[in-house]
């Protein structure tokens, strides 16, 4: 299998998930009016020149449930994104000769589920990029994270998600060709402008 379609199954997985803390109140609520806050932080935060504009794409429940129909997600990750009651879905794409970025976004209702959920995603992409080179990392970003990636520093790929109030977000960075900076690196940094933008819409909620 190669790595753009492992890539692009794992995000897809990645694009369904969010949960979050059943006791936080109204108002430290991310909303699916943030949605497109969230997913259109440009990936200017890595370092990198990104000369394209954004792909941008909303989706309600059942658009996406039926986006993914065939799209291989463990039956353990689909019980519980299904409990964590999912209002919303996002996601944009930026990409040149060299490189890509996409960013992920999921607006979730408050649920007891979003450990859960996040730990089936940490699963789900551990086990499919295993497949091509790729191997966790540690990353600090948000309230909980996992991250892969593979290739060498500047040449190859990584994959961060995690979670903020009741969203969960991801990123996907990959060089095909050296990029300037460590691709991980590039990764974390986008990953934690996208997670400061998630605090303020939710403090301003």
């Amino acid at each position: 299998m190669s790595l753009r379609r492992i890539a692009a199954s794992t995000l897809a997985v990645m694009a369904l998930l969010g949960g979050c803390n059943g006791s936080e109140t109204t108002e430290s609520r991310l909303t699916a009016d943030d949605l497109r806050t969230l997913v259109t932080v440009a990936p200017d935060a890595t370092g990198w020149t990104w000369s394209a504009k954004p792909t941008t794409l909303l989706r309600s429940p059942l658009a996406l449930a039926q986006a993914n129909l065939a799209s291989g997600i463990p039956r353990a990750l689909q019980k519980a994104i299904a409990r964590a009651g999912l209002e919303r879905n996002g996601m944009s794409q930026w990409q040149d000769k060299e490189k890509q970025a996409s960013s992920f976004a999921s607006i979730y209702r408050p649920s007891e589920g979003a450990l859960a959920v996040l730990a089936e995603e940490r699963t789900f992409a551990q086990a499919s990029y295993r497949n091509v080179g790729g191997h966790p990392v540690d990353v600090d970003v948000g309230d909980e994270s996992w991250a892969v990636r593979g290739g060498s520093d500047t040449v190859g790929f990584v994959a961060i998600g995690w979670t903020r109030r009741n969203a969960v977000m991801g990123v996907y960075v990959e060089c095909t060709t050296p990029c300037t900076s460590d691709v991980a690196a590039a990764g974390e940094a986008w990953a934690a402008a996208i997670d400061d933008a998630a605090q303020a819409a939710s403090d301003h909620g």
